[in-house]
């Protein structure tokens, strides 16, 4: 009997254990993290988080249930967002896929410029605004709706902080900035032009895929343009780089084949590989540098290499001479009259204008002083009277 008994309390046991409705979860919460598991697939998926969560860091995989599984996407029934100012970080993909978002809140534009987004989809933005125009959400930011963004004085550096925020169409960089992140501007589909501080140090692939940008100038603070930095701005026509700037990264250009015309400062030392990939539509390009800069390979300039190419006229036959330089077909010396002389004149529209900190100046906003003058293969230094 004592026998018959133990095998009764055991099948008991067992029958009980099999029917717990919590031996196979379908939630977990995990360093403050909430996830919606799929037992048979071992997948979560991340549906929130608790309010004492200051870091939102979201893994490629989690332990729960004595299993792992893979994080897969973000919820997908999520429609708003708010970020508080105490967030810190946001870890890989963690909003991938959170397609239905519509509304984001930044509760403080300088914390928001501090969050370390560890990829694009780590950045909610790129969410609000999905292909179709007429889908798009909206951003709010200090509570107010806005697609004009004003950056505070005191902020130094922008990572992925505006990565695919498509209907963004201007943004005022502070005085303070120093470096401008990998995609910092990013699909940013709407901005036609952004004035980069003198000041600024770095720049990363920031306006990587910028389809509506048309005019651009970089300080000479700037020394190089790290890799990709304007790749993909189809419609990018005017480009001015000013004298400081040593080095054009990888793919730096890569497909703007709106560009016409292009002036290589003296200062550029080096020109590196696929950076002007796809610029199909230069007509024109000059290199003040009376050294060739140097190339990383033939074939550097090979979209366009029926382009006239003006030199320093001492130095045509170093560049006839010198890797990548020596392809173009027409190659042309040029002397910079007037450039350690001064000359006058009144203000001529046709010509580029810049200020002797090497800053593009709009014809608008020329007052009485010395201007470095840009027109064609010809530079000069000129005072300039106002109109």
């Amino acid at each position: 009997l004592g026998s018959f008994k133990f095998d009764i309390d055991y099948n008991i046991f067992t029958q009980e254990v099999t029917e717990d409705p919590y031996a196979d979860p379908t939630s977990a919460t995990v360093d403050g993290i909430t996830y919606s598991l799929d037992n048979d697939a071992k997948t979560a998926e991340v549906t929130g988080c608790l309010g004492s969560v200051s870091d939102l860091n979201i893994p490629a995989s989690i332990n729960a249930n004595g299993n792992a599984y893979a994080v897969i996407y973000a919820n997908r029934t999520l429609k708003t967002i708010r970020i508080p100012a105490s967030v810190k970080t946001v870890g890989n993909d963690a909003f991938r896929n959170a397609s239905n978002v519509r509304s984001l809140y930044i509760a403080d534009l300088a914390a928001w410029c501090a969050i370390d987004f560890y990829n694009g989809n780590a950045n909610p933005l790129y969410n609000v605004f999905p292909t179709l125009e007429k889908n798009w959400g909206k951003v709010y930011i200090n509570g107010k709706a806005t697609t004009e963004v004003t950056v505070p004085e005191g902020v130094t550096k922008i990572g992925r902080s505006f990565y695919g925020f498509k209907a963004m169409t201007s943004i005022t960089l502070p005085s303070t900035l120093k470096e401008l992140g990998d995609q910092a501007f990013a699909n940013c589909t709407k901005l036609t032009t952004v004035t980069i501080p003198d000041g600024v140090e770095k720049i990363g692939s920031s306006f990587w895929s910028c389809e509506g940008l048309t005019e651009i100038s970089v300080p000479g603070s700037v020394k190089t343009l790290s890799g990709s930095t304007f790749y993909g701005c189809k419609n990018l026509k005017t480009v001015n780089l000013a004298e400081g700037l040593e080095t054009i990264g990888r793919m730096t250009f890569s497909s703007c084949r709106a560009i016409e015309a292009i002036t290589i400062p003296s200062t550029v030392k080096t020109i590196e590989i696929l950076a002007f990939m796809g610029c199909t539509g230069i007509k024109e390009i000059t290199s003040l540098s009376t050294v060739p800069p140097t190339c990383a390979a033939d074939g550097m300039f090979e979209d366009f290499l029926t382009a006239t190419l003006y030199v320093p006229a001492a130095s045509v036959d170093d560049y006839k001479a010198a890797t990548s330089w020596k392809e173009f077909t027409n190659i042309k010396g040029i002397t910079p009259t007037g450039i350690d002389g001064i000359e006058s004149g009144n203000v001529n529209t046709g010509k580029v204008y810049y200020n002797l900190q090497g800053i593009k100046v709009s014809e608008n906003n020329i007052t009485p002083g010395i201007y470095i003058i840009h027109e064609g293969a010809k530079t000069t230094k000129a005072y300039v009277n106002a109109k």
